[in-house]
């Protein structure tokens, strides 16, 4: 009986450590898209229906969070490493981009083989094309509660208050101190649930072996 009880305390212990180790490891989705999103948009304020720009914008984040979340491509614990590896895609992804904004909603984006314009239909921002096709839609993200910082450096993609750039090696230092503080105090919620759990999975366990060893 005792060899029993222990057995199931250890293999307890065990997935106790292995389900805290794997939420410690994963940061959760919507941290790492605000976390990320914060230090990139430093633009103007607006519901998302006004100017598409930023609806645009945060739909190539959320985009890229949703394909990737999980993958071994990247280290998902570490949140300055994640916001540095964002800042390279999206700097590839927009390449040899000419944006150009009117400051009166008429945000464009000319590419080597089309030119795009962006027109709300119900509700829904659409991308579309030359030939009058749309070739993207999302939805519109509002900006008007955030709190912009200047951590990026100008670069494409931006107006002079709109800020996107690569990161230099003392800038992503400052990030991955700073965040694996923030990471912690992230973490030590959802550590503690799942210690509960395992231990009154370990409770149900002992109660009923005690409970057939009495019924016998």
């Amino acid at each position: 009986m005792k060899k029993i009880i222990t057995t199931i305390a250890v293999t307890a212990i065990s997935i106790s450590m292995s389900l805290t180790a794997y939420a410690a490891d994963m940061l959760d989705k919507n941290y790492i898209e605000s976390e990320i999103w914060e230090d990139m948009w430093l633009g103007k304020s607006d519901n998302g229906t006004e100017f598409p720009e930023a609806s645009f914008k945060h739909h190539l984040l959320d985009e890229w969070i949703t394909q990737n979340y999980g993958s071994d491509d990247f280290d998902w614990s570490e949140l300055g490493e994640l916001k540095y590896q964002y800042k390279r895609y999206y700097e590839n992804y927009i390449a040899g981009w000419d944006f150009n904004d009117d400051d009166n909603g008429n945000w464009t984006i000319d590419t080597e083989e089309h030119s795009y314009h962006f027109q709300l239909i119900n509700h829904t921002w659409n991308m579309i094309d030359e030939n009058g096709d749309t070739v993207d839609t999302f939805p519109p993200f509002s900006t008007e509660e955030l709190q912009p910082n200047s951590n990026y450096a100008n670069q494409n993609g931006s107006s002079s208050n709109r800020v996107i750039g690569q990161i230099t090696e003392e800038a992503k230092t400052t990030f991955e101190n700073e965040d694996s503080q923030k990471s912690v105090k992230h973490h030590k919620g959802t550590i503690m649930p799942v210690i509960i759990g395992i231990i009154a999975l370990v409770g149900i366990g002992v109660a009923l072996l005690l409970f057939r060893k009495n019924k016998k």
